[in-house]
């Protein structure tokens, strides 16, 4: 089974991927209007996580510094700590966990993110919005992550 700490280093790098492909599709001239909907369905949803993710990066110094450490497997050191106001490296590692398991289980929980990339539905694409609504723009847990950090 996969760590958190990889899998959402691993589920980030596929929405971008993922991203990328789907502007590619876009461009074609083949697509009807039923496919061309669902891929700007799927990359407003892209465009709403990773538009998450870079508000939560402009929150603070400190923030910027806990999301970019998860997004790409990078480690706490003590300089870091120190310069960025925690009480010890091992404090913002413990904040950096914490981050970790919101984002996993919110901003890029895996069997959504995969669903948005297998899903040729635009009705399920619609249900990914009104979840990510639910728990990721209304989630309490983040919100007091954020406004204590």
């Amino acid at each position: 089974m996969t760590d958190v700490r990889s899998q959402i280093v691993t589920d980030f790098n596929l929405l971008v991927e993922v991203s990328s492909q789907i502007s590619a599709k876009l461009t074609s001239s083949n697509l009807t209007d039923n496919e061309r909907q669902l891929y700007l369905l799927k990359l407003s949803v892209i465009k709403m996580i990773t538009g998450f993710l870079k508000a939560l990066m402009d929150q603070s110094p400190k923030l910027k510094a806990l999301v970019m450490i998860c997004l790409t497997d990078g480690r706490c050191s003590s300089e870091e700590a120190e310069k960025l106001g925690f009480r010890s490296i091992g404090h913002m590692r413990f904040v950096r966990d914490q981050l970790r398991t919101l984002l996993a289980s919110s901003v890029l929980e895996t069997g959504i993110i995969n669903l948005l990339i297998r899903t040729n539905s635009i009705a399920e694409v619609q249900e990914i919005i009104d979840w990510y609504k639910a728990n990721v723009l209304d989630n309490v847990q983040l919100r007091r992550f954020i406004t204590r950090n």
